[in-house]
């Protein structure tokens, strides 16, 4: 999270977009639009899908 945007962990990113995340079903409530809008807003990537896949690409790449 460091690395590609201003916040310290995916709570803190979350947080910041007013998402109260608790659990599992929390997480799923938050509409697409609204968490690509925050993501877009406030990172370099352009979507939450989109900054997903560059933490699993970074994570992957970092194992080997």
């Amino acid at each position: 999270m460091k690395l590609y945007t201003q916040y310290e962990s995916i709570e803190d990113l979350l947080s910041s977009g007013g998402f109260e995340v608790n659990s599992e079903e929390d997480y799923e409530a938050i509409s697409d639009e609204d968490i690509d809008a925050h993501v877009s807003k406030t990172t370099n990537f352009s979507s939450w899908r989109e900054m997903l896949t560059e933490a699993v690409d970074a994570y992957t790449d970092f194992e080997h």
